[in-house]
């Protein structure tokens, strides 16, 4: 789905539905016109049409803030829909795990550094710039992190290793979420770094993450769980150094999908952009369609 296009094709209840709610920034204006033709044209409201029931809403709402919030993640640039991501999934309006299986606070966290990085490049192009301010903001949202981390695993240190490999019969739903969750929380860190310090992965704090993401990855039980996890993958792929090149390619050989063979694309392609001019790269500095991380 094209999600400059979705923006106009969200149903009317779900509009109506979410500004009640006061969750929707700024509305298109062809939508608050339909809104409005609807009341008009039955007296009884919007509210009252049987279009979409509840559970219904809430999913498609939920769909939307995922592509959305995982688009803006993967150009690194603000969201298109007019939704506040971060309320919604701050308050449960929305429910990633029917989505993707990673709990909210994870995502959550990634449309947080959406901001920030937004934030940073609007300063700098206005030569604004605190750097102290950058690094306040970012030790508050790493700390929220960890402390969300340590809440689900007992740790703030992300030791997801510490949950044996167990058969597809034995896995439960919860250790799945963990571990999805936890993929997405480290790869919330990674960006939160490169944004503050750049797509060099001869950091320490990126090659912590970017390890522990690997390690939380040769965690999932099952291959096709991987595709919960593409726009992770392709983040940690993109920082990693080059000992850990053949954990990406390797995987990459073993699962034959078509979003997992373009995000193996788009790591190679960082890797030769950062060998041949020895710069910062990172994931969003290769041309490639957003959807195909989702």
């Amino acid at each position: 789905m094209h999600l400059q296009a979705s923006s106009t094709l969200i149903p009317t209840t779900l509009i109506t539905v979410t500004k009640k709610l006061r969750l929707i920034k700024d509305l298109p204006v062809n939508a608050t016109e339909s809104c409005d033709k609807g009341s008009t044209d039955n007296q009884r409201g919007v509210d009252d049409r049987p279009v979409v029931d509840g559970p219904a809403i809430r999913f498609l709402l939920s769909a939307f803030v995922w592509l959305d919030s995982i688009a803006s993640a993967s150009t690194c640039t603000q969201p298109i829909l007019p939704l506040d991501h971060q309320r919604l999934l701050e308050e449960n309006e929305v429910d990633m795990v029917s989505v993707t299986g990673c709990r909210n606070w994870a995502m959550a966290a990634v449309v947080k550094v959406c901001k920030l990085d937004s934030w940073k490049k609007t300063l700098e192009r206005e030569n604004r710039l605190s750097t102290r301010k950058l690094v306040d903001e970012a030790t508050a949202i790493e700390q929220s992190i960890r402390d969300q981390a340590a809440q689900m695993l007992g740790n703030d240190a992300f030791c997801v290793s510490r949950y044996p490999s167990l058969s597809s019969s034995q896995v439960s739903e919860d250790y799945v979420e963990k571990i999805i969750t936890a993929i997405f929380a480290l790869s919330s860190l990674t960006y939160l770094h490169v944004v503050v310090s750049g797509g060099c992965p001869e950091l320490p704090e990126i090659k912590e993450s970017v390890s522990k993401t690997i390690e939380a990855l040769q965690q999932i039980p099952e291959p096709h769980l991987l595709n919960s996890v593409i726009w992770p993958f392709c983040v940690a792929g993109c920082l990693a150094v080059e000992s850990q090149y053949a954990f990406f390619t390797d995987m990459g050989d073993r699962i034959f999908s078509r979003r997992h063979t373009k995000a193996i694309s788009i790591i190679q392609s960082c890797w030769e952009l950062r060998q041949t001019q020895t710069a910062p790269c990172k994931w969003s500095d290769v041309p490639f369609s957003p959807a195909l991380l989702v």
